[in-house]
């Protein structure tokens, strides 16, 4: 019989332990009680403090206690949970997907093979299901969870090279074949770029499609950038749509591009790292119209399904195709068999060692339900479609574009003022790093066409109106001064 019992020391540390940084936690959020007029950010120079940090580990003697530490942590953490933040694309993740993670991160029981995670094997199988129908695909679907949207793009184009291309590349080489090469959004994410190179295929495998005024595919420019990689003499094997793009959330027409892959034999992948969670919402899910289409798609939960990171689904039109990303042998893990089983990851991703990523989200799914996700991703997308017409209405605000999905991108632009476009770009940078540095805000900004735009991601699940006239009021403000 087990001795159980010598794990009582274990489970006491832990939930001493446990007590501990909530307490810290807490006491930070009380610190920021008034949350809007909270400082968001504590930045400090990076050099000192690594020092600082670096410091604390070569102690020889007075070491530091967990209270100690987890407060020097949480004092240079942002606070991403306050209706402030407003800059890149991660959600606050929701309590009870923080709570639950728990369990993968004590148990470790690695995701890779199923005797290793039973219950982590199974619910990712359930989340992959779920985000399979959603996208519209039928019962031969599949694929996994994995570490993130740049890892997921990787995987999907090497894949995608190994269907494809009839040459057996994965064993001989890229020298067994001519010249690859890949039709993106020229609004892509460099997560493409880089996965095209980290593949082989060099920076001339990126051929870059144009983009119309709203920064999505123009249909009418596909053919003519085949053809300018056909004359450098590169076979297109794939094209990379983005759902939405991340710099202005802008969904490209992927019924068009689908028709144009299906002509010419061409994998389509779809970056729905950020926007694949509008599938989940009757209102906004016509933007991903033709997702269905796709070989492959990409789609994170930690964006905007309030878990935490990482946690990206990697889906295929069909599954057997995820078999394909990877030939390895590994008889410590499987034996002698060698066989296409769903309930071993491992063959399909490059993680070996992954935590079991669907716990939070499965979650999320089964103690909430998918309406109050849905009502959730709504909420984001109305308030952003509410405030850009407020920067409309204001002649002192420019905007880039009426967005589609929770990603704004406006400029200060002070009427009856004449500013060089140089000038006007300087501004930008100029309020943003008041902002950053002075105010409860964090915001990021982008170049779109030469033109910087202050950009917000409006993601926090707690940011209101009120909250976005007051950084309306603050960027004037600011504006004024400079």
């Amino acid at each position: 019989m087990q001795d159980f019992g010598r794990l009582n020391p274990f489970v006491s540390e832990l939930e001493e332990s446990v007590k501990t940084i909530l307490n810290s936690i807490t006491e930070k959020f009380d610190n920021n009680s008034d949350s809007i007029n909270s400082k968001l950010m504590n930045l400090k120079e990076p050099d000192e403090l690594a020092k600082e940090f670096e410091e604390i580990i070569q102690r020889n003697g007075n070491r530091i206690t967990l209270k100690e530490l987890s407060k020097k942590i949480l004092e240079y953490t942002n606070n991403a949970q306050l209706p402030g933040y407003a800059g890149h694309q991660n959600s606050p993740p929701h309590p009870l997907a923080i709570a639950v993670d728990m369990i993968s991160r004590t148990l470790i029981n690695p995701n890779s093979v199923y005797e290793l995670s039973p219950s982590g094997i199974a619910i990712e199988k359930s989340i992959v299901n779920w985000m399979c129908r959603k996208i519209g695909y039928g019962e031969s679907a599949g694929g996994v969870l994995t570490s993130g949207g740049s890892l997921g793009n990787l995987t999907a184009l090497l894949t995608a090279s190994h269907v494809k291309i009839d040459n057996d590349i994965w064993k001989e080489g890229l020298h067994s074949t001519e010249p690859l090469s890949v039709l993106v959004s020229d609004q892509s994410h460099y997560s493409i770029k880089r996965a095209v190179q980290i593949l082989g295929f060099g920076e001339e495998g990126i051929e870059p499609v144009e983009t119309d005024e709203g920064y999505k595919i123009k249909p009418s420019a596909i053919k003519a950038a085949h053809e300018r990689s056909l004359k450098k003499g590169r076979k297109v094997f794939a094209f990379v749509a983005n759902s939405c793009s991340t710099a202005t959330g802008s969904y490209d027409p992927l019924n068009e591009i689908a028709d144009y892959c299906e002509e010419n034999d061409l994998w389509l992948h779809v970056d729905g790292a950020h926007g694949a969670s509008a599938l989940i919402s009757e209102k906004y899910n016509h933007y991903l119209n033709g997702i269905e289409r796709a070989d492959s798609i990409v789609w994170d939960s930690h964006k905007m399904l309030l878990c935490p990171s990482l946690c990206t689904g990697l889906l295929f039109k069909d599954g057997n195709d995820s078999f394909k990303s990877f030939t390895l042998k590994a008889a410590y893990l499987f034996g002698e068999s060698q066989e296409r089983n769903w309930f071993d990851p491992l063959h399909r991703t490059v993680e070996c060692t992954k935590p079991a990523l669907g716990i939070p989200l499965y979650t999320l799914l089964a103690v909430l339900g998918e309406k109050e996700l849905s009502n959730y991703v709504e909420s984001r997308y109305d308030i952003s479609k509410w405030f850009i017409e407020k920067i409309k209405d204001d002649e002192n605000f420019e905007e880039a574009l009426v967005p589609d999905a929770n990603i704004v991108c406006f400029r200060y632009k002070p009427a009856n003022k004449n500013f060089s476009l140089s000038e006007l770009n300087e501004l930008q940078n100029k309020i943003r790093d008041k902002i950053i540095n002075e105010s409860n805000f964090y915001i990021v900004q982008t170049i779109l066409n030469g033109v910087t735009y202050l950009r917000l991601t409006i993601i926090n699940p707690l940011t209101d109106e009120s909250d976005l006239l007051k950084l309306i009021y603050l960027i004037k403000k600011i504006g004024i001064e400079l």
